[in-house]
């Protein structure tokens, strides 16, 4: 019986874990451009990058990918996805993972956690070949 009841409690608790995150909205979601994130919503982090040693990046070239996001009012990026890249499709994978490792803390003028949506352009750029 006791062996019965932990296998739910342990079975109960990885299915909570596992269940995926729900949008939080304190307000309407404000669709704002790249220039007025800083307004409302700032990153931990000063900068984040990721493993380019994988075969598909060792023929890397400038690019872009530019990506449209929620920030529901948690900070938790929601709803991500590619508007627009170039090379088509060949950073797509590597912006989408970077913007997953992002945490956003309200701004100081955005006590009320307004969430908004976003779209970004995010510049790929390699440190031996001039971009234009």
């Amino acid at each position: 019986m006791l062996r019965t009841i932990l296998i739910f409690i342990t079975v109960l608790s990885l299915y909570g874990c596992a269940a995926g995150r729900e949008i939080y909205l304190t307000e309407d979601v404000l669709v704002i451009d790249a220039e007025a994130l800083d307004q409302y919503w700032v990153t931990r982090q000063d900068n984040v990058s990721f493993n380019t040693r994988s075969v598909k990046y060792k023929q890397a070239r400038c690019g872009h990918v530019v990506l449209q996001y929620l920030i529901d009012s948690n900070g938790i990026v929601f709803d991500a996805r590619i508007v627009e890249s170039e090379p088509a499709g060949f950073y797509d994978e590597a912006a989408l993972r970077s913007l997953s490792l992002f945490e956003y803390v309200p701004a100081a003028g955005n006590p009320q956690r307004t969430p908004v949506q976003v779209t970004k352009r995010t510049e790929f750029k390699v440190a031996d070949q001039a971009c234009p």
